[in-house]
């Protein structure tokens, strides 16, 4: 992960960029979960009132952002998994 800044009408915006390689098994979670929230809107709903819930509380530590919203990550790509594993 790269961690830098770029400024914007004189405000700073604090911008991580995470490279990895396309076929790793972290891309694949990504687009996973990307690809449930878009199948599904009240998920992508209950997935921002979740941030803006932990935004609310005065989080303001990533690694302490990220961990708060493991659990709901977790559980979407469970979803996901059920479901293919009902496929099979």
């Amino acid at each position: 992960m790269l961690l830098g800044w770029y400024r914007w009408l004189d405000d700073p915006f604090l911008i991580y960029i995470h490279v990895v390689h396309r076929a790793s098994d972290e891309v694949r979670r990504f687009r996973m979960f990307k690809e449930r929230l878009m199948q599904n809107p009240d998920l992508l709903r209950e997935y921002c009132a979740c941030k803006r819930q932990i935004v609310m509380q005065g989080v303001v530590d990533t690694d302490d952002y990220a961990v708060r919203k493991r659990p709901f990550i977790h559980k979407v790509l469970g979803q996901e998994q059920a479901l293919n594993q009902s496929e099979t």
